[in-house]
């Protein structure tokens, strides 16, 4: 390893190689776009192993994407070799997943446990919610036909499962707040005044003071993960103060006023979070009904992974010490991207007495290219992170090696109009970042346009003249915002014969095609374990997609024929008059002992109906394939719904693309 390591680190900038050289206590290495981040990663666990005695599987390096851990995995390979395949890189939820089944007795009561599916869960918080009594806040969402106020419930649950907060923990938040803003409001009164004016400034500025000093008289319940609400006002109004007074208006005055502030009744200021006090309570409680639910019937889902472990690391102090025994260093990537959970966990990591305070916790990020907000990313832990620990060493890098200067210079002018950002927080940081790559003839250019389809009409063009100019279609990108404008383009360059890769990245376990994928393999397996309950359970789904072209009528009929004779659904199915039930019947009894048996990519050809029976040898029904496949992937869909059809193709690879990987893996 040393060869290689010396020649990589000599190919290094300074800062670089002052990130791989500083492992030991807390560091923050500030990482722009395109500056090498992954390289000094890598590097940084090399010289780990190279300086230290510790082993490989004393490094714990976190990422946020399977992608990212691969690419990881493959330059740690070039330096260290074998010994690469013993470091721990991990997603957050791939390290959970790895914790719980290597720690099985402290998990789910050692219980084998089974991911839910979005419609298993939408289900079990819709009977909570209209288990509620009436006047309940949370009712009114399961008094309508529209899913989408219980689908707000759930998201709801999923954000404060991301924070990393239990039900009772919330409940203790929401009692912390109503004193505050009980203790608050009569400070806020007096200080308020009745006109904003940007020149008298000092009576807001004493405001902010008392907010501090209220907020410090009262015990975080969130043990600092989160800051308490006082604080969170006094920084934001002292932020809106330093606005107001460099622009000479009050507008960033009056927006803080909006947020956090209303009148009552009585035409008094009050905390606009009392308003929100009795439907987060009903949150609560629905909260918990469905944890317990979940538990109840062996079920856990995405977000649970990390709570999870997090809950077990509160209940046995044993599994904390042997994780802190174990993970010596922990190197996260892109941890702008941390939600609540992913930050206590890393921090629970490092909290062992014999740190003193500066655990060898490294963080690589960069607060201007968070884009996990969605997902409960919290933009504080990277800007909250000097505060966290004692004399944590900043690192900032500022060579890129992707992109011209004029680029740089035009991102540099956009970035800098955001308001809460590292360089205003901490001194003498300077993310300015300087162009170490020199294309040709780089140009940007900002063009307007009336409507979205004469821009979508003038992408089209100057994509076509691109190509008409020799230009490979390879080398062309087009990038946006949003997906639904992405959707749109598809649609003009399929007019037009314009060749497309279109990716898109969804969490692919989400699109109905693997919902479907899911359902039938759950078909097949119930039908292999012999477990009929279950099997018609998801028979009767089956046969009800359009894709299986099973009338309502005839659905019904043999619904009703299984509820009068007592009988399971597949046994009716294979003596059925109809024959597009027996021959789907055939195909469940003849395709589900593979479903064991069988690698999982060809399991997986077979549910689309890439593949049947008769190709592989085994007993058929006729020709009668999965007709999934051809649901989603018809010629009709392709020339007609290119978007769509483009986005399933996208969830088929997504998954075969997992499946392989899971292969290579085991």
């Amino acid at each position: 390893m040393t060869q290689e390591y010396e020649k990589r680190f000599a190919q290094l900038n300074n800062a670089q190689k002052e990130a791989v050289i500083s492992i030991e206590g807390p560091l923050m290495v500030v990482a722009g776009p395109g500056t090498g981040k992954t390289e000094v990663l890598a590097m940084r666990a090399a010289n780990i192993l190279k300086s230290t005695d510790a082993l490989p599987s004393n490094i714990l390096c976190l990422t946020f994407t399977e992608s990212g851990a691969r690419a990881m995995r493959q330059r740690l390979f070039g330096l260290a070799g074998a010994d690469a395949y013993k470091i721990a890189v991990h997603t957050f939820h791939s390290f959970g997943s790895e914790i719980i089944g290597s720690h099985p007795e402290y998990f789910y009561d050692s219980r084998e446990v089974y991911p839910t599916d979005e419609l298993t869960s939408f289900e079990i918080l819709r009977r909570i919610v209209a288990s509620l009594p009436l006047g309940d806040p949370l009712r009114f969402a399961a008094s309508t036909d529209d899913s989408r106020p219980i689908k707000d419930v759930r998201k709801a649950v999923s954000a404060l499962k991301q924070a990393g907060l239990t039900p009772e923990e919330l409940l203790d938040l929401i009692e912390q707040n109503q004193a505050f803003a009980t203790a608050a409001e009569p400070v806020v009164r007096e200080a308020w005044p009745i006109r904003l004016n940007a020149k008298k400034l000092s009576p807001l500025e004493s405001l902010g003071q008392r907010l501090t000093e209220l907020a410090k008289q009262r015990p975080n319940v969130t043990n600092d993960i989160y800051p308490p609400l006082g604080r969170v006002m006094a920084a934001e109004l002292e932020r809106a103060i330093e606005a107001t007074a460099d622009l000479g208006k009050t507008g960033p005055l009056a927006g803080w006023r909006s947020r956090w502030l209303e009148k009552d009744q009585t035409g008094q200021w009050v905390m606009k979070n009392r308003r929100q006090s009795p439907k987060l309570r009903s949150l609560a409680k629905v909260y918990r009904n469905y944890l317990d639910q979940l538990h109840e019937h062996g079920l856990y889902d995405f977000d649970d992974m990390i709570l999870e472990v997090l809950k077990a690391i509160k209940r046995h102090p044993d599994l904390l010490y042997n994780l802190q025994e174990r993970y010596l260093y922990v190197m996260v990537d892109e941890f702008q991207d941390t939600n609540g959970s992913q930050l206590q966990l890393v921090k629970v990591l490092g909290d062992n007495p014999v740190n003193e305070g500066r655990p060898n916790i490294m963080v690589v990020g960069d607060d201007d290219q968070a884009i996990y907000a969605f997902q409960g990313a919290d933009i504080s832990n990277i800007l909250n992170f000097n505060q966290s620990y004692k004399n944590v060493k900043t690192i900032v890098l500022k060579h890129n090696y992707r992109s011209a200067k004029v680029i740089l210079k035009v991102a540099r002018r956009i970035i800098t109009q955001g308001q809460d950002r590292l360089e205003g927080r901490i001194a003498d940081i300077n993310k300015q970042l300087s162009a170490n790559y020199q294309p040709h003839a780089p140009q940007v250019e900002l063009r307007g346009f009336d409507t979205p389809h004469q821009e979508y009409h003038w992408v089209g063009t100057q994509v076509a003249k691109l190509i008409g100019q020799g230009v490979a279609p390879g080398q062309i990108a087009v990038i946006s915002r949003k997906h639904n404008e992405i959707k749109r383009l598809a649609m003009y360059f399929q007019r037009q014969g314009t060749p497309v890769f279109y990716q898109y990245q969804d969490n692919a376990l989400t699109h109905p095609l693997v919902n479907d994928l899911w359902l039938a393999a759950g078909a097949l397996v119930a039908v292999a374990a012999g477990d009929h309950a279950k099997a018609d359970e998801l028979i009767a789904e089956l046969l009800a997609h359009p894709a299986f072209g099973v009338k309502p009528e005839e659905l019904f009929a043999l619904s009703l024929s299984a509820w009068r004779q007592k009988k399971p659904w597949l046994e009716l199915m294979l003596g059925w008059s109809g024959p597009r039930i027996r021959q789907i019947g055939g195909w469940l009894v003849n395709t589900a002992p593979i479903a064991k048996r069988w690698p999982m990519e060809l399991c997986l050809d077979l549910l689309v109906g890439k593949v049947d029976g008769l190709e592989l040898g085994l007993p058929t029904s006729g020709d009668f394939v999965s007709p999934l496949g051809n649901y989603y992937f018809s010629q009709t869909n392709r020339d007609q719904a290119a978007a769509e059809y483009l986005r399933a193709l996208n969830a088929l690879i997504s998954i075969r693309s997992r499946v392989r990987h899971r292969l290579g893996d085991g």
